[in-house]
């Protein structure tokens, strides 16, 4: 199924919008590309590629496995991203803001964005001018730049190149793995 709204004629100062209600099987693959509106997924298990500019996205459950490809995700000027269950993916964020409540396995390549994570097994990132809050997480690995990052409960590994940024991490339990940072100017 293909929707795609053309609008041909200049509109001005006039209030509209132009809504679409689309009820599919859950385990489908969603490719999906939207500008300037909002987005809404209940719940997809199959495969999803989410492209999202100039609006906002909410969605229950994307909770694909690990098998490649992995769902992707693309955000850019977004003032709202909210997902409660991501599972394994690919995250592509460009001045937006993100929140995910629980996670799996996460590869992000960030600029400029906000991103808070609630309970997540790993990340691998690169950051540039981001601001990352995660709560809980088992392994982090990330390589940035002017970027401040704080994770609330860190338990088996981090591996961190940052220059002129900060990082924080509140707790880290006695029987973690491993901790290396290389921080410049941090």
């Amino acid at each position: 199924m293909k929707g795609i709204t053309e609008i041909t004629d200049k509109i001005n100062n006039t209030k509209f919008s132009i809504d679409y209600d689309i009820k599919t099987p859950k385990y489908i693959t969603l490719n999906l590309s939207n500008k300037f509106g909002d987005v809404f997924i209940n719940e997809i298990t199959g495969k999803s590629f989410i492209a999202v500019k100039y609006g906002s996205l909410d969605a229950n459950k994307l909770i694909s496995d690990n098998e490649k490809p992995l769902s992707e995700l693309n955000l850019g000027y977004c003032d709202r991203a909210t997902i409660k269950e991501f599972y394994w993916g690919k995250i592509n964020i460009k001045y937006s803001k993100l929140n995910i409540d629980k996670s799996q396995a996460l590869a992000i390549v960030s600029k400029y964005s906000r991103l808070e994570i609630q309970q997540v097994s790993s990340i691998v990132s690169e950051v540039g001018y981001d601001t990352y809050k995660i709560e809980n997480i088992q392994n982090f690995v990330c390589v940035g730049k002017y970027s401040d990052i704080s994770i609330e409960k860190l338990n088996k590994k981090l591996d961190l190149d940052i220059k002129y940024g900060g990082f924080k991490a509140n707790s880290v339990p006695a029987d973690f793995k491993s901790i290396k940072v290389n921080a410049k100017y941090a």
